[in-house]
């Protein structure tokens, strides 16, 4: 079987890091960015995309993996909470619903919102979630219902802040560029001895 992969958000670290692995085990892989556009990505077929507009390129792929996403950096506003679920509905309306065998959906533990127990899992309901969060929410729900509606496999992973080489906007990666910098680290929620990360 032929493997042909697009791969949204290629100009995150986490995007970057997907479509490079995958372009070099022999998959033909298409990958999109938007304002940072990866030079590290020899043997993708790169393409400049704004998910929030109508997608009118033609793009063969059988997988999805979509990554691209507002995330809280951008801001927690309605805006970017309607351009999270916009970029969802117009990847699924390029879906060719014959052909597509899996859809790969990058979501965030951030749908939970402040949840009470210590342990969560898939079925642990949301507790006000912040906009960010309440899209993936909103994302997760129309990729299940394309997927069942047209039978096609979906793997949801809701994801922590990842870190890792050249990963930025994360706490951990903020708070190392601040002590390399000499400048002062600020720390908020103090109490909260937790924080999520893979």
């Amino acid at each position: 079987m032929s493997y042909q992969i697009l791969i949204t958000g290629a100009g995150t670290s986490v995007g970057n890091y997907i479509a490079k692995h995958l372009s070099i085990n022999n998959k033909i892989v298409t990958a999109t960015y938007n304002k940072n556009k990866p030079n590290n990505l020899k043997n993708c077929r790169l393409i400049k995309i704004d998910l929030s507009k109508k997608i009118k390129k033609n793009i063969k792929f059988n997988y999805l993996v979509h990554c691209a996403s507002k995330i809280p950096r951008d801001g927690q506003s309605v805006k970017n909470y309607k351009e999270n679920i916009k970029f969802t509905k117009n990847l699924l309306n390029l879906i060719n619903k014959k052909k597509c065998k899996r859809i790969i959906f990058l979501s965030a533990v951030s749908l939970y919102g402040k949840p009470k127990i210590k342990k969560i899992n898939e079925k642990t309901n949301p507790i006000n979630p912040k906009n960010y969060g309440k899209s993936k929410i909103a994302c997760e729900k129309e990729i299940i219902k394309f997927s069942e509606d047209n039978k096609i496999n979906y793997t949801i992973l809701r994801l922590p802040a990842i870190i890792g080489n050249n990963t930025k906007n994360n706490f951990i990666a903020d708070t190392f560029e601040k002590i390399k910098k000499k400048e002062i680290v600020n720390i908020f929620n103090i109490n909260q001895k937790f924080n999520n990360v893979i």
